[in-house]
């Protein structure tokens, strides 16, 4: 079986800058192949990253014509790799019409119609996809009819769309240690091989994220003898020294942070690695803190978006900006550092409020940030927002649907009313230029490998062809600031032009 993590839509981001992003190892499609090789030892199984190595048409040939039978290839896809999902599917199907096509992630599951009506892809799996594959491969081992299998679509003999009931959550006491050794051999292009979850879910109801399609607002946590092991095996066999938890929110549940940090002293893992996390503002107080401390937490992420609580309740986020910064403040204390993000493009933002916001982010103790525009992904009530104002924007493939896109073109996906797009992505460009004007944060990203969180990749020894890619990056953005601000200039002027006719 293959299972292929895409590359990104070309048009999402410049390509060089990908090379240069902190890369972790893709946890859905590890999950997956762990569970079947769980229950199917002897199965033969072949992971591909795009991220690190892009498949050419005679590359998934050799791929497809080394299978066993059943011939499976399963693709997991967010908003941002359909197209490259489609393409895969519509090359492996190109190369053999037996081979069955499964496609899972974030997107399909919102949007399973979309893909099977490619003529590519034989099933989608809805939501979680350990159980449902098991039991896909088993019937096309067995060559049994799939129609009694939960949790996914496809199209029947006669082409209509059968969407089979829904399939409980796994427990999450049924899922093996997750399988690094199927990634290990490109270990050394995963700056973030140390990457676990040690949870599943976010019980909030923030409009813009997309994760609760696969979960709804269910948290769950994995067993602390499974973190345990896992934490064993990055830290003593595969020596890592920097872990970082990619749980929706680390901080979800305190007793469960608790007993983690706990065991992370009793076992003396902190002596040996640093930890990396994410946590929610209302649920920051001064034990969690100090227990993450204590165990050599570096980097704790906190999601601030706005300085507004009036915007906060847009979001839906159940916090308050004096939440927020009692907690950064208090994380700052114990001398953790702070990774933030931000949002730009918000319904109802104004631009008085964007700029609020920059002096906000930097009136904050916090590290490292991101402003981005917003995007409304589908399966998210921003998407139905968007929708129902009329003000969804999707380019062919959803190419635009990246929060970095406001970089390399113009047609956001989203633009609240009342905002001017040219102006939001002019902010935006400046709220990051803006942050990063500080001697000190400068030196913070030369002098510590973590500063750049789990976003940038700062290699140990930066060499003279890092300093060229930070100026071939720093060029590229100047370049379209002042581009963005000329049209900025330009239609502020005409405005006014237009002002003055009208009143005389």
């Amino acid at each position: 079986m293959i299972f292929i993590n895409p590359k990104i839509h070309p048009k999402s981001q410049w390509g060089f800058i990908g090379k240069h992003m902190a890369l972790q190892t893709p946890m859905g499609i590890g999950f997956l192949a762990g569970y079947l090789r769980s229950k199917e030892p002897n199965i033969s199984i072949k992971i591909i990253d795009e991220h690190i190595n892009p498949l050419t048409y005679q590359d998934l040939q050799k791929l497809i014509a080394a299978l066993e039978f059943p011939k499976i290839v399963c693709i997991s896809s967010m908003t941002i790799q359909i197209a490259r999902a489609h393409e895969l599917a519509r090359w492996s199907k190109e190369i053999d019409n037996s081979v069955k096509v499964i496609l899972g992630g974030v997107h399909p599951t919102v949007m399973p119609e979309e893909s099977l009506n490619t003529g590519y892809i034989d099933i989608v799996v809805r939501f979680e996809g350990e159980e449902t594959l098991y039991e896909l491969y088993k019937s096309y081992k067995n060559q049994i009819p799939i129609s009694d299998i939960k949790g996914i679509v496809y199209l029947d003999s006669d082409k209509k769309i059968v969407y089979t009931p829904e399939r409980k959550l796994i427990n999450l006491k049924d899922i093996p240690l997750y399988p690094y050794d199927l990634f290990e051999d490109k270990m050394e292009y995963y700056n973030s091989f140390g990457s676990l979850s040690t949870s599943r879910g976010c019980p909030h109801s923030c409009i813009f994220c997309s994760n609760r399609t696969i979960t709804g607002k269910i948290f769950r946590h994995f067993p602390i003898e499974w973190i345990r092991d896992t934490l064993d095996i990055l830290i003593n066999k595969y020596k890592r020294t920097y872990i970082i938890f990619v749980d929706d929110i680390l901080f979800a549940n305190k007793k469960h942070l608790l007993s983690i940090t706990k065991m992370i002293k009793e076992n003396n893992f902190h002596k040996k690695a640093v930890f990396h996390g994410s946590a929610r503002a209302d649920s920051v107080d001064e034990d969690i803190v100090r227990a993450c401390k204590e165990v050599n937490f570096v980097f704790l992420g906190v999601g601030v978006e706005t300085h507004s609580d009036r915007l906060l309740k847009v979001l839906k986020k159940n916090e308050t900006a004096a939440q927020i910064r009692t907690a950064v403040e208090l994380i700052a204390k114990y001398d953790i550092m702070t990774t933030t993000g931000l949002i730009f493009g918000i319904p109802e933002q104004t631009r008085k409020d964007r700029y609020d916001t920059i002096k906000y982010a930097l009136d904050l103790p916090i590290d490292n940030t991101r402003f981005n525009t917003i995007v409304p992904y589908p399966g998210t009530e921003l998407y139905d927002i968007a929708v129902k104002e009329g003000r969804l924007n999707k380019k062919e493939n959803y190419y635009n649907f990246n929060v970095q896109y406001y970089l390399f073109g113009n047609d956001i996906p989203y633009v609240p009313k009342g905002a001017d797009k040219f102006e939001l992505i002019f902010d935006t460009m400046w709220a990051n230029i803006r942050f990063y004007l500080s001697i000190k944060k400068l030196k913070r990203f030369r002098k510590s490998p973590y500063a750049g969180g789990v976003t940038i990749h700062i290699p140990k020894k930066i060499s003279i062809s890092n300093y060229i890619v930070f100026l071939k990056f720093s060029v590229l953005v100047l370049k379209r600031f002042v581009e963005i601000g000329v049209i900025v200039c330009i239609r502020t002027i005409l405005k006014k032009i237009k002002l003055l006719k009208e009143e005389m």
